[in-house]
């Protein structure tokens, strides 16, 4: 028993060692985690301390890369506004505004200044593009001058020419009006002596025919045969006589219109005198004329109104041309036996600054070997006395006289259309 109570005491004792041990330990364990608790206290304390520095830091740190970087973005723009200023407006622009001046200078018509060089980039080749284009513009101007001043120079050419011919028809014809006016008093006397003692030996002629026919009874029929034919050809030759007597008579009246200055100008109604003339020819040409009937066409431009010009002398010279026309109607009719229907067609138009009369008949036409004559006086294709070939050439001077011209178009075997102009 007392061996098992020592070990019980033992184990009581260890039990209490290990007791107060254990008391010792928490006490010191509570102290180290006082301490450890202080410490880390303090650490966490530091250590919070320390990063709110930092974090103090930082945010400075960032507020001033902030503005730093602001600052450089701000100096960045403004360098860069500065950069494309001076590049752009001094160079782009200031460059591309000379080449904009040049350009309207040439829309206005100067063709003469070269284009300005402004570099070797794509604005110079801008540049050397419409230099290029200048230059042709400029050849396509100086062709188009050229041009323009040889039809001016064609066209004057061709007036002074008509002017020529003019001036060399009028002095021909006032050269033969003095020559007619010079002799044709000489001229006409003999001739009225010739006509007039032939008439008188035709009336005498009748007479003695008349008493030759009382002796017929007493002479043989030889001698009476042989009178007849005497008489015969005593009354051919007298009738020829006074024929070609009253032709020449005829041609030295007609000569005097030649180069003679008509009435002044006057307002005048062209329509209604081109009716008045037209149909006097046509009406007389009818009496005169057995088996044909000529009814004129008109086609008249009716807003003509008055026209400044000697009616006297316009009127001769259509009445010249229509009775040219009836005449060669005439010889159509009479070589095709009655089929041909004479047609004559008489036209008046404006055009442009000039007046156009035409006159046209669907005779025979013109020979290509006779138009370059029919304006020559005393050229004539017809015989007699109405053959004297001045009515187309007082004509065509009483055109020129009035400042245009008398032309023909004409195909042969079909029509002839005169054509006569002056100004409006």
């Amino acid at each position: 028993m007392a061996g098992g109570g020592d070990g019980v005491i033992a184990v009581r004792g260890n039990q209490l060692l290990l007791l107060d041990r254990i008391s010792e330990l928490a006490t010191s364990f509570e102290g180290a985690s006082r301490e450890l608790d202080a410490s880390v206290s303090r650490l966490v304390s530091s250590a919070s301390e320390q990063s709110s520095a930092s974090l103090e830091s930082s945010g400075e740190t960032f507020d001033q890369g902030r503005l730093l970087l602001a600052v450089i973005s701000v100096a960045s723009v403004l360098a860069a506004t500065l950069a494309s200023w001076l590049w752009v407006g001094n160079g782009l622009l200031s460059r591309l505004s000379r080449l904009s001046d040049r350009m309207r200078l040439m829309a206005r018509g100067d063709l003469e200044t070269p284009m300005p060089e402004v570099g070797p980039d794509e604005i110079g080749e801008l540049a050397v593009a419409l230099e290029v284009f200048r230059k042709q513009a400029l050849e396509v101007q100086r062709l188009n001058l050229v041009e323009q001043l040889y039809g001016e120079l064609r066209q004057a050419n061709e007036e002074l020419t008509r002017m020529q011919a003019r001036l060399v028809a009028n002095e021909k014809l006032a050269a033969l009006g003095e020559l007619v006016s010079g002799v044709a008093h000489e001229i006409s006397n003999p001739l009225n002596f010739v006509k007039n003692f032939s008439e008188g030996s035709m009336e005498l002629f009748d007479e003695l025919s008349e008493i030759l026919d009382g002796y017929r009874q007493v002479v043989s029929p030889e001698d009476a045969e042989a009178m007849d034919e005497v008489k015969d050809e005593l009354a051919d030759s007298l009738g020829r006589v006074q024929e070609n007597g009253g032709r020449v008579l005829a041609i030295v009246d007609r000569m005097r219109g030649l180069g003679v200055v008509g009435g002044e100008p006057e307002p005048t109604d062209i329509n209604n005198d081109l009716r008045v003339a037209v149909q006097a020819v046509c009406i007389t040409f009818e009496t005169e004329q057995d088996g044909i009937r000529i009814e004129p066409i008109f086609d008249l431009d009716e807003s003509l109104g008055d026209v400044m010009l000697s009616a006297q002398d316009f009127g001769e010279a259509v009445k010249n041309i229509v009775a040219n026309a009836c005449y060669a109607m005439r010889m159509k009719k009479d070589s095709l036996d009655g089929e041909y229907e004479p047609s004559l067609l008489i036209s008046s138009r404006r055009k442009n600054d000039q007046i156009e009369v035409k006159v046209r008949d669907n005779g025979p036409g013109i020979p290509e070997e006779v138009v370059g004559h029919i304006f020559d006086p005393f050229y004539s294709t017809r015989e007699g006395a109405l053959g004297a070939g001045l009515g187309l050439p007082i004509a065509s001077d009483v055109a020129r006289r009035a400042g245009g011209d008398l032309t023909v178009n004409t195909v042969h075997g079909e029509y002839a259309e005169f054509v006569m102009t002056f100004p409006a």
